[in-house]
């Protein structure tokens, strides 16, 4: 298994120590870095380097004085002349960015969410500095960079199987860079944590003495000083140079200085992860590293020791616990202190759970450090408005989902297709998208390979969508199921395309097409072009849902499909287009969509809806109004006006509540 797969490690810690653990599979062991490297993304700059450059930045900055604090404090110091503060900005930014904020837009939209103190004015102004510097080319740009390469398909096709391990308050875009590779691998691409990798074969089927599965010990408390000797007392007594023995420490820097000289007394060879990991042997019996629960693994001894230290946020950020969450509401998914607690007290868990492991905590450990609360002065403070969400001039390509999305809510537009932001979505929120996929994919594939079972085709297209969806999968069944109906329906409307509409022959599959309409650019894709017996092509697009569709809609400039589609056909075929038929998988129907009235008989258009087939004058007419619309929805776009329009229908129904400042209560 771990010969043909590679283990991808967020935290360089974990990286070494499952080095540490498994030298024999260190070669399969990657840090993200080294993959992106791989992958063509290049790290400029080494973390020093990146500080100074942000110093340098700091330094030249005109307005940093203006926000000082009252003389004779700690506040007044410039902040490029306090290098723990300084430290703790810029990683405070690259925070920022590994929760999705890759670009100018995202960081106004993340930061009017928050109050306009003077804090928050210099983070947004230093993030911006951050997005046009060098600085830019950092973990969250690789990760975003590799994103694209991998929805664009230009990434290497033969990827090997990964597993992805999280570090501590995990990274909303490792977490998207990982599960993307399901769509490149087998089986689950979900980071997992650290103690639940598998273990190699040979090790799995190991079982401890039996004198180790007695009931679990205590854990021993007391005053770290005595602690600290007990354990290193211990440690000395028990080593074997046949078994190594790991120490996860969760204390102080004093209280690792204090241990490590102990350690020396008792002269125990050990060597430390906490620094030069990259540089250390790993030869040594006794290893420290920092706390962090691992894997049971036969022939090493483990021991853990914590203080009050390891309760603190010891990568304290530039926001408050309630700003965080702020942020979070508004898509920025940025680690919590509450998110490091639970994640801590797991570990401690699983520490507690390994009979052979021996937890040594200080009396004071569980005492929990909150961070600091920025205070602020009322007359800082500006009532925040959310009335007007507009962003800069953009030129972009746009699609019908995305005109429709739009003319039902501007902010809903904004959060989907602008910013990108979308809540995490369980396999069964996306149930219909999967089904209706799968179904596209089956009935192409059903045209190019006639001679093949459509139900065998749907089931390798559901599977090629999703890793999760195995046969034995509930929902795999349940669409199987689903499918068959469909099937039926499509058999039978197939006789009916042929008896009522003349179809001859396919003209094109899946056909993507680009409009111009200056100064916009339109994109879509067909699901099927037809020629019917009278030459004219035939638009196809296949629904697997309930069809709502009537020409007013495009009066009214709510609907855009079957525009586009017309549009496009009109301006690349030479024949006449007979129009767009929605083909109703669910119902088994032939009825709805859009038609030129010369080109359809008698007899078809008493078949189909009522006021679905046009005369040319009213077609031309409709499509003229429809295409007003289309180019002030596109103008209303381009220019960034995403007011909100609060609908009792569509709001409790929106797919993303929690991004949307109407869903916040703010507008």
């Amino acid at each position: 298994m771990f010969s043909e797969t590679e283990i991808i490690f967020e935290s360089d810690e974990h990286h070494a120590l499952y080095c540490a653990l498994f030298p024999e599979n260190a070669p399969s062991a990657k840090t993200v870095s080294t993959v992106l490297v791989s992958q063509g993304f290049t790290f400029p700059f080494e973390n020093t380097e990146r500080l100074q450059i942000f110093s340098h930045f700091l330094k030249t900055e005109k307005t940093d004085a203006d926000f000082s604090g009252p003389p004779h404090t700690s506040q007044n110091i410039p902040l490029h002349a306090n290098p723990i503060e300084m430290e703790r900005c810029l990683h405070t930014l690259e925070q920022l960015r590994l929760s999705l904020m890759v670009n100018h837009e995202q960081v106004n939209f993340c930061f009017s969410a928050l109050h306009p103190t003077p804090k928050n004015h210099r983070l947004q102004r230093w993030l911006h500095f951050y997005l046009d510097s060098p600085l830019k080319d950092d973990l969250a740009q690789g990760y975003w960079e590799t994103l694209g390469k991998l929805k664009e398909k230009r990434l290497p096709s033969q990827i090997p199987s990964r597993i992805f391990v999280k570090a501590k308050g995990s990274s909303y875009l490792f977490c998207e860079w990982a599960q993307a590779h399901q769509y490149l691998q087998e089986g689950s691409s979900t980071p997992i944590e650290f103690w639940e990798l598998p273990q190699p074969i040979s090790e799995t089927q190991w079982e401890p003495p039996l004198e180790t599965k007695k009931a679990d010990a205590p854990p021993l408390t007391g005053a770290t000083a005595a602690l600290l000797m007990e354990l290193s007392k211990r440690i000395a007594t028990a080593v074997d140079p046949a078994k190594k023995q790991l120490i996860a420490f969760g204390g102080s820097p004093q209280a690792l200085l204090f241990f490590e000289a102990r350690l020396k007394h008792f002269k125990v060879s050990f060597e430390s992860l906490f620094s030069h990991h990259n540089e250390t042997t790993l030869a040594a019996s006794v290893i420290i590293f920092p706390f962090q629960s691992v894997p049971q693994v036969p022939h090493f001894k483990y021991w853990s020791f914590i203080d009050e230290s390891f309760f603190s946020n010891k990568e304290k950020l530039s926001l408050t616990e309630a700003e965080m969450f702020t942020l979070m509401n508004a898509g920025f998914s940025i680690p919590r202190i509450v998110t490091d607690r639970d994640y801590l007290k797991a570990m401690l868990t699983h520490n507690l759970s390994n009979s052979e492991n021996r937890l040594f905590l200080s009396s004071s450990a569980p005492k929990l450090e909150l961070p600091e609360a920025e205070i602020i002065t009322p007359t800082h403070i500006e009532p925040p408005s959310f009335s007007d969400p507009t962003l800069p001039p953009k030129t972009i390509r746009l699609s019908a989902t995305q005109l429709e999305n739009y003319a039902v809510c501007p902010t809903q537009y904004l959060v989907r297709h602008r910013l990108k932001l979308r809540p995490i979505q369980t396999i069964e929120d996306k149930y219909a998208l999967l089904f209706g996929s799968a179904v596209h994919s089956a009935l192409e594939s059903y045209f190019n390979f006639p001679a093949t079972s459509l139900e065998s085709l749907f089931k390798t297209s559901l599977q090629s969508l999703s890793y999760e969806l195995v046969p034995s999968h509930p929902l795999f069944m349940m669409m199987v199921q689903q499918f068959k109906l469909i099937q039926e329906h499509f058999f039978e409307l197939e006789k009916d395309l042929k008896s009522q509409f003349g179809f001859t022959r396919n003209l094109a599959l899946e056909k993507n097409f680009e409009l111009e309409i200056e100064p916009f650019s339109f994109i879509g894709k067909m699901d099927r072009i037809i020629e019917r017996e009278n030459s004219s092509p035939l638009v196809i697009d296949y629904k697997t849902g309930t069809v709502g569709f009537t020409p007013n809609q495009i009066n009214q400039g709510e609907h855009y499909q079957a525009l586009l589609y017309f549009l496009s056909l009109k301006k690349d075929s030479t024949q006449t287009c007979t129009g767009v038929l929605f083909y109703d998988l669910k119902k088994g129907e032939l009825r709805r969509g859009l038609f030129e009235e010369p080109l359809i008989t008698k007899e078809l258009k008493s078949h189909l809806t009522r006021g679905h087939v046009l005369s040319s004058e009213k077609l031309e007419e409709l499509l003229s109004v429809g295409t007003t619309h289309l180019i002030a929805t596109s103008q209303q776009i381009q220019q960034g006006n995403f007011l909100p329009t609060p609908s009792t229908t569509d709001c409790p129904r929106c797919e993303a509540p929690t991004f949307c400042r109407k869903g916040l209560g703010y507008v």
